[in-house]
């Protein structure tokens, strides 16, 4: 939690000095999605498709924040009993002002000399103010122990988030000239509410029952590839994502639209040997306000490539890989840096009729 990695700080002017904590968290993040279309033939140049996409997503959440401690003269110990520490403390200094005032008030009762009695006056004053400080000090100390307790107790997650959504689809195919392809798709938003499912009842994080707006955004496809020889085609495409327009419970203020830009060149070698080799760069619109551990976006470039080969006449063996290089990210107060790395290897065999 963020008070126990600020808890070195916070307890600085005590002694300590370090913390440690058994920390464990691990989390999935699954989007299905099941979707058909049709499509009609205008004329030789264009066709028009409408279609749908349903989306089953589930998110899981499984960890623990168990056995925090901070580190004193004194050795490891936890944090609210620092705070215990520094109440018996006062409490002991409060005992001994008190005492001091008492044995000066006494004084000051029996003595004659006025000079003296007054001394002994202040004195009782000053003991008894310097008790009434200890005093609430201590009422201070132990409240925030008790305050500790509470924020640095075991904390056990075990969690799922789940929801569905539907999107409209709808799309064209151009054919302005032999060898130049054009396609445009739009997807609608996806209304989607995450539903949490959490056994314990106690829980702290992810409470049983809490909902979540998770919209999937709508967005503007744009595609077009020219087979510039028999052997050599170029393709290029160009994705709009709109955030802004979704329901993300505020978080949605935190960004701006998306897009995506790609690039490929397919070369055929020979009737049955084709490879590819592609580049993608994608620009997320998300501001370091949007940032959080466990909701985090990064823009990034991808480098792919691929080849093909034609077993038989129906039957084609696709082998592909690709980088994707992320550029490190931050949130709003620059307290904690994001940045992940990911590489992808996949095989497909594809079957005509």
């Amino acid at each position: 939690s963020a008070l126990t990695l600020a808890a070195p700080t916070g307890l600085a002017d005590y002694g300590v000095t370090d913390y440690k904590v058994d920390m464990a968290f691990e989390g999935s993040s699954t989007y299905l999605g099941f979707q058909g279309a049709v499509a009609y033939e205008v004329n030789d140049m264009i066709s028009v498709a409408v279609g749908g996409r349903f989306i089953s997503a589930k998110n899981t959440y499984v960890g623990h924040l168990r056995d925090i401690e901070v580190n004193t003269a004194s050795g490891w110990l936890i944090p609210g009993d620092v705070m215990r520490g520094v109440a018996d403390g006062a409490t002991a200094m409060a005992t001994v002002y008190t005492d001091s005032a008492a044995y000066f008030t006494t004084a000051a009762a029996v003595e004659t000399d006025p000079t003296l009695k007054a001394i002994y006056e202040g004195a009782a004053a000053k003991y008894t103010a310097g008790a009434e400080q200890y005093t609430v000090g201590a009422a201070t100390a132990t409240a925030t122990a008790t305050y500790l307790d509470g924020k640095t107790a075991d904390v056990e997650v075990d969690a799922t988030e789940s929801g569905t959504a539907f999107a409209v689809i709808l799309g064209a195919h151009i054919t302005p000239m032999d060898g130049l392809e054009i396609g445009i798709r739009y997807e609608t938003q996806a209304a989607l509410e995450l539903e949490t499912k959490n056994s314990d009842a106690n829980a702290v994080y992810f409470v049983d029952g809490t909902k979540v707006n998770a919209d999937m955004p709508a967005m503007l496809a744009v595609g077009a590839s020219y087979a510039a020889t028999p052997e050599l085609t170029v393709s290029g495409s160009f994705n709009y994502y709109l955030n802004t327009a979704v329901n993300w419970d505020g978080r949605e203020e935190n960004v701006d639209n998306g897009m995506e830009r790609g690039l490929g060149v397919e070369y055929a070698i020979s009737d049955v040997l084709k490879a590819s080799v592609g580049f993608l760069s994608s620009s997320m619109g998300i501001t370091d306000q949007y940032q959080s551990d466990l909701s985090y976006s990064l823009n990034s470039s991808t480098v792919g490539f691929g080849v093909g080969y034609m077993i038989s006449p129906v039957m084609e063996l696709n082998v592909g890989a690709s980088s994707t290089f992320y550029t490190e990210g931050q949130n709003a107060t620059a307290t904690e840096t994001y940045n992940k790395s990911s590489t992808v290897f996949a095989v497909g065999l594809q079957f005509g009729l």
